[in-house]
Formats: C-alpha cells, sequence, structure tokens
C-alpha cells in the first residue's frame, strides 16, 4: 500500500524529467486524486510523453479531466472578459490576480494553469460602481462577507457556474495589506491582452510576492480540495508557476524582486519558493538574488503572521493595523460570527447543518483555541 507522499515523490519525478518506471503498487484511482489535487492534468496531458507507461484508465481520466478544464475555460474567459470590459466602460480600473493573471501571462495555454475562480481588484473607492456592474452582468454575491472581498457567481448559459472573488485589498489580512498595498499594485499593471482589451494584471514582481504571500497562507491556513480542507507545503502547480515567473524574469526584476522582498520582510518565503521549483525544474536563481534573501532575517512582521503566528496572533495583528472604528467592529464580527459559506468550508463534514448549529460548534471551540494560541 502506497501514501499520498509516495505519489507525490512519483508525480514530482515526472514533472522533473526524471525517468521513472509506472509503480506496479500504485492504484490508478489514488494517483488519479493527487493529478487532480495537484492541478497538473493539464500539465501532463500538454507533455503526454511524461505518462509514458502509465494505466490506460489513469491517462484517460487525466485526458478527461483537462478537457473539462478546456471546457471551463472557454466559458469562464468569455464571462471574465465581458465583465472587466464592462467594469473599463464604467470608469474602473480592474486588476485579476493570482492563478487566473498567471493563466494569461506566463503559460502559453490558459486552460493548463487550473483553478476554479477569478480574483479581481478594484479600488475601495469603486467598490459600490462595482457590485453594481457585476449584478448587471448577471453576478449574484454568496451568501457571507469577508473583511476586505467578496465572491460573486453567474451560472453561464452552457451550465457552468463562474465564482469571481472581487478584492478591495489586496489579501484579507489588514496586516499583510500594510506591505502589500493596493495602489502599489495599481501603480505599473502589466496588460494581459489575451483575455481582453482592457485586462490588468499587477506588474511581475508584485504578482509573483503576492503569489508567495497566497502559498504560505494555504500552507498555514489550509486549501479547499474538493470538500475537504487540507494543510500542504506545496501543490505541484503551485511550483511550475513559480518556474514560468521566474524563467521569465530580466536582471531588472529580479533586482526589483530582492528590493520589494527585502522591504516587504518576504525574502525568506520568496527563497523558499524559488528553492522548491528549482529542485523539480532545474532552473538558474541568480547568485546574488540567493545570497540576498538567504542572509535576510526571519524575524519580520510579515513572516512571522504567515509562518509561526497563532490564531489569535493574527487576530492580533490584523485588529492592531486596522484604523477604522468600524472596520475593527467588522473585523471582530467576522472572526465571531462568519459566514455560513466560511463555515461549511471550514466544517465540510457539516455542511448540512444549519447556519445556527455551525456558529454554535465554532463558538463552543473558541475558548480552547484562546487557551492553546492555535
Amino acid at each position: 500500500m502506497t501514501g499520498e507522499s509516495d505519489i507525490d515523490g512519483f508525480l514530482t519525478d515526472c514533472l522533473a524529467g526524471k525517468a521513472a518506471l509506472w509503480p506496479a503498487m500504485f492504484d490508478s484511482a489514488n494517483v488519479s486524486q493527487r493529478v487532480s489535487y495537484h492541478g497538473i492534468a493539464g500539465l501532463l496531458l500538454a507533455r503526454e510523453e511524461l505518462m509514458h507507461g502509465w494505466p490506460d484508465s489513469l491517462r484517460h481520466a487525466i485526458r478527461a479531466e483537462a478537457h473539462l478544464q478546456s471546457l471551463w475555460e472557454a466559458s469562464h474567459h468569455a464571462v471574465l472578459a465581458a465583465l472587466i470590459e464592462r467594469l473599463a466602460a464604467a470608469g474602473m480600473a480592474s486588476l485579476v490576480l493570482k492563478g487566473t493573471a498567471l493563466a494569461y501571462s506566463v503559460y502559453a495555454d490558459p486552460a493548463i494553469r487550473r483553478r476554479g475562480d477569478s480574483d479581481v481588484l478594484v479600488r475601495a473607492s469603486d467598490l459600490a460602481k462595482a457590485q453594481q456592474v457585476l449584478a448587471r452582468e448577471g453576478f449574484i454575491r454568496n451568501e457571507g462577507r469577508q473583511l476586505a472581498q467578496e465572491t460573486w457567481l453567474r451560472t453561464a448559459g452552457d451550465g457552468f457556474t463562474h465564482a469571481v472573488d472581487l478584492h478591495w485589498e489586496v489579501t484579507g489580512s489588514p496586516a499583510l495589506n500594510t506591505v502589500l498595498r493596493a495602489e502599489q499594485f495599481f501603480a505599473q499593471p502589466m496588460a494581459l491582452p489575451r483575455l481582453s482589451p482592457s485586462a490588468l494584471a499587477p506588474d511581475t514582481v508584485s504578482l509573483f510576492l503576492h503569489n508567495c504571500v497566497n502559498h504560505a497562507q494555504h500552507r498555514e491556513l489550509g486549501y479547499l480540495a474538493g470538500n475537504a480542507r487540507v494543510l500542504s507545503r506545496y501543490r505541484l502547480i503551485w511550483c511550475h508557476d513559480t518556474f514560468l515567473q521566474a524563467a521569465d524574469f530580466e536582471s531588472s526584476e529580479w533586482r526589483s524582486l530582492a528590493e520589494k522582498a527585502l522591504s516587504a520582510g518576504l525574502a525568506k518565503l520568496c527563497l523558499s519558493d524559488l528553492r522548491q521549483a528549482a529542485a523539480i525544474f532545474a532552473f538558474a536563481i541568480p547568485p546574488e538574488v540567493e545570497d540576498t534573501f538567504a542572509q535576510a532575517s526571519e524575524q519580520t512582521p510579515a513572516s512571522h503572521y504567515l509562518s509561526r503566528a497563532s490564531a489569535h496572533q493574527r487576530i492580533i495583528a490584523d485588529f492592531r493595523a486596522t484604523a477604522q472604528f468600524g472596520d475593527r467592529l467588522r473585523l471582530i464580527g467576522n472572526h465571531l460570527f462568519p459566514s455560513g459559506a466560511h463555515l461549511r468550508e471550514r466544517y465540510p463534514e457539516a455542511e448540512k447543518w444549519p447556519l445556527p448549529m455551525l456558529q454554535l460548534r465554532r463558538l463552543a471551540a473558541l475558548p480552547w483555541r484562546l487557551v492553546t494560541r492555535r
């Protein structure tokens, strides 16, 4: 019997180009699940020679998953491009973040970059107008609202339901937003002409830093895969993202990354992502950048928040970074009484429970979390 780590190691070796014979003890269904978790079906299909000797049933499952992702991409592209153009026509700048920004900037085929939604950033002053545009485009706001983002859903004519996470700050953490500021993201945007004429993303370095932070948050707080929230050191698609971004960097971008990462206190996190990706895809990190990051302090507020802080400490850091009284009340309210969507994501095994029961379950656990500072 093989575990997830054995399968992950095998998949990592395959993507690294190492000759790997199919292990006879592997179960195809289990491997298929790990391929889905890592988001690499499209990547494997694009390099089909990597699957030489794999069971036919597994190759078929991977092809089917990649094909479905391509269909979703075509549908999502049409919906998202129309939304971006409507936002621009209404006089609003918007930035596409995370996976969709990567799909249309560093991937030859956006469908290879598997994802389930798109993240769009607008200025806080444009939030009300952006909400009106989303509503006119047929999106419906999902229940619950986090401190700096909300989810909007639209079912297209082909049956796909598309989610757009509307952000008015770069992250959902006030503490992290002191080092990743929205206005800096809007300062020198990168065009995404393959997405739409008006589509923009943050500059390459800001996009890289944001993705490093996003990876760290998933490692610390978990990642929703299917109906389960799991903690993981990495997903292979994230490593491939890092590889493609780093491979495209010019000397000036490496210098800018070093400066911005040091200033934000994110150098160690960036180095961790770079080394992990380089170990698989064998690209060169400039020695001067690697040395600078290696010598950087780990004792920075951002690094502590993302790597070592307890839930209790993160709440305190966010509270201190929140200036407005009303925002502080919302922050406390979000932690004490999160939305039903958040609770069902946190407790997938109890997703059919009534909201009051989910709230009671979470409140009952609060004293223990405070005592243990988790």
